[in-house]
C-alpha cells in the first residue's frame, strides 16, 4: 500500500499561508492605490492610476491589514523557529527573511500612521511604511513566487496541504492573536478612553443666539484633541483639530479650531485682462489652489459598527474616472448625516451646508452625496455657460465679502458694464445669498487668527428631519472630521472615528 506523503510544514504554518497568499497582494495592490491619491510633493506616482477599478481602497487596505498581521506573526514565529538552526543562506531563506523584516516594518510602522503620534514622528513612520509596503514587501513577495514557481515547485503543494498531518489544537493562537492585533490596528484602547470622547456640558435651558456662542466659556468645555493627515495645503500635510461641545434644551452648540497658515476665501474667480475674461482654475476635479477653506463633520445616523471601527474609509471610494472624480466620492448605504462649512459659500452667509450621503449611482455628478430640503443653494458660481464672462458684477466694494458677492448687491452683466472694468480686476466666483430651510439648520460664526481658523456651529438636538443627527442628553453618537486646506478634494482625515456624548 502505497504510504500518503506527509508535509513537513507546521499545519498552522499551511493554513495561514492560503491568508497570506491572498492578504499580502491585497496590500500592495491597495497600498499602491493610496499612495497614487497621496499628496503630490509626497507621491511619486502624483496622479491617480487609471487601470485601478477603483473602490473603497482606504477600506480594503485596512481590512488586508486584519487578515495579514496576526497570519504574519504566527508565521514568523514558526518560520524563526525551523530556520533558527540553518546555517545556509540561501535564495529562498533571503527572500523569507526579507518578507519577515517587509511584514515587521510595516505593521509597526502603521501604528505610528494610525495613533496621534507626534508630527515627526508620524512623518518618520510614513515614509518608512511606504519603502517597505511599496519596495521592499514587493520585491521580496516576487521573488519568493518566483523561487517557488521554479527551483521550489515540487515541495510547494505540501506547503498549501490543509488537511495533511493536522494540529487542530494549535489553532488557539489565531483568535488569540487576531484578537490583540485588530483592537490594536482599530485603536480599540484609545477609542474606549476618555481622550477619544467629545463631552458636551449641559449650559442651562435658554437658547443662546448663534452671535453670542463665541462669548460662551468654552475654556471649561472638555476638549477632544486629534490630528489630521495628508490634506493637500497643509504643512506636511498635518493639522491639529480640537474640538469642543456644548448644549441646552434646544441646541447643541460645538467650537472646532484646527491649524491653516493661510486663510483662503477664493473660489475660481474671474480676471479681466487684454485679451478678454479669463476663469482662474488650474484644475476642475483636483483644485489645489484657487479654492477655499472647508471643514466638516460626519455623523452616522443610525448606529453604525462599521463606523465606529474604521469611520470615513467605510464610505469614501476612489475612482479610476479620472475625468470625473479620481481622488474620491462618497457612497453610503445608509444616510449619514454631513455638515460641510465652506469659507467662501456658506460662511459669509452665516451657515454650514446640511447635507447627506446615501445612494451610490456613479452615473450622477455627485454620486452619493446630496443636501438636505430647502433652498437648492445658497450660492451660485458665477461664471456663464461658456466661461467666457462673469455672469454678475458687484454694484460697489460693499457688495463684496469674503471672496463673493452678495446677492443684495449684484448687477448683471453686459458687455457695457464689462468694458469699464480695468485690466486686471479680478471678479468673485460665487454670487451668495441666505438659505432657508433644513439646509440651513447649522448656523455658524467663524474667526480665522494666528494660523488658527475657528468655528462656531449652533443646530437643534432634533430638527425633525430624517436625514438629521438626532442629539439626545444621555446619550453619545459616533463621528469623524475633515479639513481642507484650499483644497476641492484632498482633505486632511483620521482612519478612526469619535463619540460625542451630551452628558446629563
Amino acid at each position: 500500500m502505497k504510504q500518503k506523503k506527509i508535509s513537513p510544514y507546521h499545519h498552522l504554518f499551511r493554513v495561514l499561508h492560503w491568508v497570506l497568499a491572498i492578504a499580502m497582494p491585497l496590500l500592495i495592490y491597495t497600498g499602491v492605490g493610496l499612495h497614487s491619491i497621496a499628496r503630490p510633493d509626497w507621491s511619486l506616482i502624483d496622479a491617480y492610476v487609471s487601470w485601478f477599478p477603483g473602490g473603497r481602497i482606504m477600506f480594503l487596505h485596512l481590512i488586508g491589514a486584519l487578515c495579514f498581521v496576526p497570519a504574519a506573526i504566527i508565521s514568523a514565529v514558526i518560520f524563526l523557529k525551523r530556520y533558527q538552526a540553518s546555517s545556509v543562506w540561501t535564495w529562498r531563506w533571503v527572500a523569507n527573511f526579507l518578507l519577515l523584516i517587509g511584514a515587521l516594518i510595516s505593521f509597526t510602522t502603521a501604528f505610528g500612521l494610525l495613533y496621534n503620534v507626534p508630527n515627526g514622528l508620524y512623518q518618520v513612520a510614513r515614509f518608512i511604511h511606504s519603502c517597505s509596503g511599496l519596495v521592499l514587501l514587493p520585491l521580496a513577495f516576487i521573488v519568493h513566487v518566483i523561487l517557488a514557481l521554479t527551483v521550489h515547485i515540487k515541495v510547494l503543494p505540501f506547503v498549501f496541504f490543509p488537511f495533511r498531518h493536522p494540529k487542530w489544537s494549535t489553532f488557539i493562537w489565531i483568535p488569540i492573536v487576531a484578537v490583540v492585533t485588530t483592537a490594536a490596528i482599530n485603536q480599540l484602547p484609545v477609542k474606549q478612553s476618555a481622550s477619544h470622547r467629545l463631552l458636551a456640558e449641559k449650559i442651562g435651558d435658554v437658547p443662546i443666539d448663534i452671535k453670542a456662542v463665541p462669548d460662551l466659556n468654552w475654556d471649561a468645555a472638555r476638549p477632544l484633541k486629534t490630528r489630521l493627515v495628508n490634506g493637500v495645503g497643509f504643512d506636511k500635510g498635518v493639522t491639529r483639530l480640537e474640538l469642543r461641545a456644548m448644549y441646552d434644551n434646544t441646541y447643541l452648540y460645538m467650537r472646532a479650531q484646527w491649524e491653516d497658515d493661510t486663510d483662503s476665501t477664493v473660489y475660481w474667480p474671474i480676471q479681466k485682462t487684454a485679451e478678454g475674461w479669463k476663469y482662474l482654475q488650474n484644475s476642475l476635479n483636483d483644485e489645489q489652489e484657487l479654492y477655499e477653506d472647508k471643514f466638516a463633520l460626519l455623523f452616522p445616523i443610525d448606529q453604525s459598527v462599521l463606523f465606529d471601527q474604521v469611520g470615513c474609509a467605510a464610505y469614501c471610494h476612489q475612482s479610476s474616472d479620472t475625468k470625473r472624480f479620481p481622488y474620491g466620492y462618497k457612497a453610503s448605504k445608509d444616510p449619514l448625516d454631513v455638515w460641510h462649512w465652506k469659507a467662501a459659500r456658506t460662511d459669509p452667509m452665516g451657515y454650514v451646508d446640511d447635507k447627506y450621503w446615501q445612494g451610490h449611482d456613479t452615473s450622477l455628478t455627485d454620486v452619493g452625496r446630496k443636501s438636505d430640503s430647502g433652498d437648492k443653494a445658497g450660492y451660485l458660481k458665477n461664471i456663464s455657460e461658456d466661461h467666457t464672462h462673469p455672469l454678475y458684477l458687484p454694484k460697489d466694494e460693499n457688495s463684496v465679502i469674503k471672496g463673493a458677492i452678495l446677492q443684495s448687491g449684484a448687477v448683471e452683466y453686459t458687455e457695457e458694464l464689462g468694458a469699464r472694468i480695468p485690466e486686471g480686476t479680478i471678479i468673485p466666483g460665487l454670487v451668495i445669498h441666505d438659505i432657508q430651510g433644513d439646509r440651513g439648520d447649522i448656523r455658524c460664526v467663524s474667526e480665522y487668527k494666528d494660523g488658527i481658523h475657528t468655528l462656531w456651529m449652533r443646530r437643534q438636538l432634533d430638527t425633525g428631519s430624517e436625514y438629521d443627527v438626532l442629539f439626545t442628553p444621555g446619550e453619545s453618537v459616533s463621528f469623524a472630521a475633515s479639513a481642507f486646506d484650499h483644497a476641492a478634494k484632498r482633505h486632511a482625515y483620521n482612519m478612526t472615528s469619535y463619540k460625542l456624548l451630551l452628558k446629563k
